[in-house]
């Protein structure tokens, strides 16, 4: 692959943006346990474009439609930044790319007869990166403690509850998360963990669930669950550490990010040398860089995108870059809009305005089947309609421009629509998006009523001169193991 300098892409970037992320088993009689670690390759501690021991420099550049504002698992909430985590991190188990449940950070795990608890032993020598969160700056091994740590955080009341709200049937979960959240005066608290979590050693430890949960290792395998060393948290600023096949390097800009191959990565070394993420708004400036050399995937193509490089048929265009290929990688990105009980519109005036809407009318320039929506509510024309509705703000490709088309549909209706500037409902915003998470739907149960569900199939758009870049049913997910690139294109 043609080297690209860091100088250039940025300069280059700036300019264009300028213009413009189960196996069952058994503690008792019925014990299944899994050993071997699937096997994967990454990339080098080093970001200096250099041959080593006479091997070609391997770089990959992705772009990403969303920014990345944190490398704080707990504070991830779009793609990019999912799937920038998962370079970084891993939990103790993951999705390979059928979907199937495989081993990360855990060489084994046995599950009870009851399916209520939960036993994990650690690979052995498993260390986290270097990083100066450590008092030697060196990555110190992984231990148990490491785990139990990390999920009484995604509790507090200083973090998200995107994290805690999967994790609620864990024996004692719930109850701190409540009193971490409820009672202000922390001397008044009462519990100091989470009683369903226990260490055995620093190689094992033991869920213990307060109901069966059919998808918990789905849960444990999502980018919410990643694991990072306690010291990360206690930092001034949250320092990105994990045992993933890569390490955060730096970041070059708000919309250049770098990671570096993770040399004792316990799984085999990644053939990559270094990979590069770029954000922006501007899906077609993300395209003119990818055309240009600039970019080698972008692994979820926005409805703009999509429009500009394939045809009626779903297919690239002719006259589109040859060292291209377009990957319908079957990926599912979904959302559940909602009505939001608290707001002063009436739910009959917000489902009567909906109730004229078509969806044969939305997103007709996209991929027979690529985008279906489907009414949870029952609907009736001639119901009373409010004259005005709104939804938070998104910063979702896919959900903006459904906002924009829904916009459209309601004007000729004499209603209007609009996507407020607050980032969460209130009173004023009847209508509120609710992102579904495949692993598992108790993350999204609302007292609030459901009233469309929207899907669409993602597709991704990557240079031939890349090899082995899987996708699976997850949009998030993103796996760059075996990941090579090579100089076979004709840039």
């Amino acid at each position: 692959m043609t080297k690209k300098y860091l100088s250039h892409l940025t300069i280059i970037l700036a300019a264009t943006i300028a213009s413009f992320i189960v196996v069952s088993c058994s503690t008792s009689s019925n014990t299944i346990v899994v050993k071997n670690a699937p096997v994967s390759s990454q990339k080098p501690d080093t970001t200096a474009a250099q041959n080593q021991g006479g091997t070609e420099f391997q770089e990959l550049t992705i772009g990403e439609n969303q920014p990345i504002h944190s490398l704080d698992p707990l504070f991830i909430e779009n793609t990019s930044e999912m799937q920038a985590v998962q370079l970084v991190y891993e939990g103790l188990v993951r999705y390979d790319a059928s979907g199937k449940i495989i081993p990360a950070m855990a060489r084994s795990w046995t599950v009870s007869d009851n399916h209520k608890i939960y036993r994990f032993t650690l690979k052995h020598n498993l260390f986290y990166q270097d990083s100066d969160v450590f008092s030697s700056g060196r990555g110190r091994r992984v231990v148990a403690g490491d785990i139990k740590k990390d999920f009484q955080r995604m509790a507090t009341d200083s973090v998200p509850d995107h994290a805690a709200r999967l994790f609620m049937d864990i024996r004692g979960f719930e109850p701190y998360y409540q009193e971490q959240h409820k009672v202000f005066r922390k001397s008044a608290r009462q519990l100091h963990g989470i009683s369903g979590i226990k260490v055995e050693n620093d190689s094992t430890i033991v869920f213990s669930l307060v109901q069966p949960d059919d998808h918990f290792l789905q849960k444990l395998a999502s980018p919410f669950a990643v694991i990072y060393p306690p010291e990360s948290a206690k930092a001034k600023k949250f320092e990105a550490v994990g045992t993933g096949p890569f390490r955060f390097s730096q970041q070059r800009s708000d919309s250049l990010y770098i990671f570096a191959r993770f040399n004792n990565y316990s799984g085999p070394k990644p053939k990559l040398n270094r990979v590069d993420m770029v954000t922006s708004g501007s899906e077609k400036s993300l395209l003119k860089a990818v055309s240009r050399g600039q970019i080698d995937l972008l692994p979820e193509l926005g409805p703009q995108q999509i429009q500009q490089i394939s045809n009626a048929s779903g297919n690239l265009k002719k006259e589109i870059d040859n060292n291209l290929q377009l990957i319908q990688d079957g990926g599912q990105l979904a959302y559940i809009l909602r009505y939001n009980s608290g707001a002063d519109t009436p739910e009959s005036a917000v489902t009567g305005a909906l109730s004229s809407v078509q969806a044969s009318d939305f997103f007709q320039y996209l991929p027979p089947n690529s985008f279906r929506m489907q009414w949870l509510f029952q609907r009736s024309q001639g119901r009373q309609s409010a004259d005005s509705l709104s939804a938070p703000y998104t910063g979702s490709p896919f959900l903006g421009s459904f906002y924009s088309q829904l916009s459209s549909q309601l004007k000729k209706r004499s209603i209007t629509f609009s996507m407020d500037s607050s980032r969460v409902r209130n009173r004023n915003i009847p209508i509120y998006a609710d992102r579904f998470f495949e692993f598992s739907n108790r993350d999204i149960k609302s007292a609030d009523m459901p009233l469309l569900r929207i899907t669409f199939t993602t597709e991704a758009l990557v240079r031939k001169s890349v090899r082995h870049v899987p996708f699976n049913k997850f949009n998030w997910w993103i796996d760059l193991r075996n990941t090579t690139t090579s100089s076979t294109d004709s840039r």
